[in-house]
């Protein structure tokens, strides 16, 4: 009798301990199961994100060449103030100078417009430099006229250049170098310049520096002929 109530036992052990472990492997089995769902979500959300940085950097990037395509055709037709035959010819005009070439300060569109009067269209190509220093008269402006506006524009600097000249502010050493600036002309090109070097005013008369001054600004205009010869 205690032979059977051993074995009972015994097998009843042997039941618990195979229950056991069948429920260990379940778990073991659940939490590889959600360990790879997780991995693969997050892969799958990496794999999202990545995809979606690319396509807004593939957009921001058509987006930035799609904007300069615009800006260049845009600015296709605007008149140059770096390039093109009229900075060529201001070069030609400083390199006859030398140290005696005042201006450095560049000209803008605006100031074509603005100052000088001329129409949005009537010019094509432009170079031109302003004196740093206030009390200096010294210009040099050099503006190719769209077709048909040479004339036009001749007009706005003969302007331009009466005005300077009637202007009773300018400062007494200016006064012989504005009355002598010339307006300039060859085909499309005009210019206009307040050129030179500064003479001893104070042991000259007015005729004397008046003369001095036409001399200084013919370099300037020889400059600008000799340039189309």
């Amino acid at each position: 009798m205690k032979k059977i109530i051993a074995a009972i036992i015994a097998a009843a052990l042997i039941t618990s301990a195979f229950t056991a472990c069948s429920g260990g492997n379940d778990d073991n089995d659940t939490t590889t199961s959600t360990t790879s769902t997780a991995s693969e979500d997050t892969s799958s959300n990496t794999e999202d994100t990545t995809a979606s940085e690319e396509t807004s950097a593939s957009e921001e990037t058509s987006a930035t060449e799609s904007t300069e395509e615009t800006e260049n055709t845009e600015n296709t037709d605007a008149p140059s103030a770096s390039d093109g035959e009229a900075a060529k010819i201001l070069d030609a005009i400083k390199t006859a100078y030398g140290e005696n070439y005042l201006p450095s300060m560049p000209i803008d569109e605006f100031y074509l417009t603005s100052t000088l009067g001329l129409e949005e269209g009537s010019f094509t190509d432009y170079a031109g430099e302003l004196p740093m220093i206030s009390a200096h008269a010294d210009m040099a402006i050099i503006i190719k006229a769209a077709e048909g506006k040479a004339g036009d524009v001749k007009a706005k600097l003969e302007a331009y250049q009466t005005t300077l000249i009637e202007d009773s502010l300018q400062y007494p050493m200016n006064v012989a170098k504005v009355n002598a600036s010339k307006v300039l002309e060859n085909g499309d090109y005009l210019g206009f310049i307040i050129l030179g070097a500064y003479g001893d005013d104070e042991n000259t008369d007015e005729s004397q520096q008046a003369e001095f001054a036409e001399e200084q600004v013919k370099i300037g205009v020889d400059a600008f002929n000799n340039y189309f010869a």
